[in-house]
């Protein structure tokens, strides 16, 4: 059977890595500092600032976060010795917000924050639930996945101060059944949130926080070959969104990765590329994630699997024909989590 919940996947392999921060001077092999990177392809970028984690697997032990900045032309990088769900950029001050495991027997995550100036770390929240795939709201407001002891999944959004009170949307289907959260919910400028769902079958669901005027906007409820939906990202002015479509044989192995975009009523789809990888099973591995981000109007960063197995970046630069740019090619790493901002 595919392994269905990509945000719990990674937990298992990494329980006990836990540091006092996310920014330390040692990793696991002795460096001090992260790898270089094997290229920078500065001008797939424009102007905009990108970001990803990298997990180490067969290239040494260390995980960590790189940054490459398109106006300077700079690289960027952090060592990182949480067990890291995901990394996101702050829309205008670039601050990290991200999950962290703080226990290890019921994998609880909570949330952080580390600013890019001083490496000054922020504790967001703590208590019995888990807290994952965090997000930026386009006026600085953090939201994220909660799920609950009781069995709930919730929304929350936020101040990214400590102890901020946090206002919830708990997301149930017409039969009660839980939602799933399966990648960072986005938000555009008029608050709307567009999300994956896996509740009986993959969705991805527009709605309103309050939890009205919500829209269906892709389904596939097949028990068997898939596809899958991931990364959902609303366009910078709001009138797009673009998701990965992740494809599968009849072995049940994914064999591709599309890149697509809708309206945000889900007309009007656009596949502007695929990734093929070798049949793949995910129960092969516990570090697949598969996201994108919108470098600018017409260029989308995102990961997915290549012919080697490993997940690397890409970028898709569509104004006029669809241009892909593999930004990273380390066979020997898992590069996940993007994260892009203007």
């Amino acid at each position: 059977m595919r392994l269905r919940v990509f945000a719990l996947a990674f937990v298992a392999p990494l329980a006990g890595c836990l540091a006092n921060s996310i920014i330390d001077s040692t990793v696991g092999n002795g460096s001090t500092v992260l790898p270089a990177l094997e290229s920078a392809p500065y001008d797939s970028l424009g102007t905009a600032k990108l970001s990803w984690q990298r997990f180490a697997t067969t290239a040494g032990s260390f995980r960590g976060i790189y940054l490459l900045n398109g106006a300077t032309r700079t690289t960027q990088s952090l060592l990182a010795t949480r067990a890291l769900d995901r990394a996101m950029q702050h829309p205008t001050t670039g601050a990290l917000v991200y999950g962290a495991q703080t226990a290890t027997g019921n994998s609880i995550f909570d949330l952080y924050t580390t600013r890019l100036s001083d490496s000054v770390e922020t504790r967001l929240s703590s208590g019995t639930e888990t807290e994952q795939y965090p997000s930026w709201s386009p006026n600085g407001s953090l939201i994220y996945y909660s799920y609950r002891l009781n069995g709930k999944t919730t929304v929350a959004r936020q101040a990214p101060t400590a102890g901020a009170i946090r206002d919830t949307l708990v997301l149930v289907d017409s039969q009660t059944v839980s939602w799933i959260i399966d990648s960072p919910i986005a938000v555009n400028a008029a608050g709307r949130m567009a999300l994956v769902v896996n509740s009986s079958g993959w969705r991805i669901w527009a709605v309103d926080f309050a939890g009205t005027n919500r829209v269906k906007l892709r389904e596939d409820i097949r028990s068997g070959i898939g596809p899958i939906f991931q990364g959902v990202q609303w366009s910078p002015d709001g009138t797009k969104i673009a998701f990965l479509e992740l494809n599968y044989d009849v072995a049940d192995q994914l064999t591709s990765t599309t890149v697509k975009t809708m309206n945000p009523d889900g007309t009007g789809e656009v596949s502007y590329v695929t990734v093929n990888t070798l049949p793949f099973s995910f129960n092969a591995t516990s570090l697949n994630d598969f996201s994108l981000c919108w470098l600018d109007a017409t260029r989308i960063a995102f990961t997915a699997l290549g012919n080697d197995r490993a997940s690397h970046v890409y970028i898709v630069h569509f104004a006029g024909a669809s241009k892909l740019t593999q930004v990273t090619s380390n066979s020997g790493v898992f590069d996940r989590g993007v994260s892009c901002r203007q």
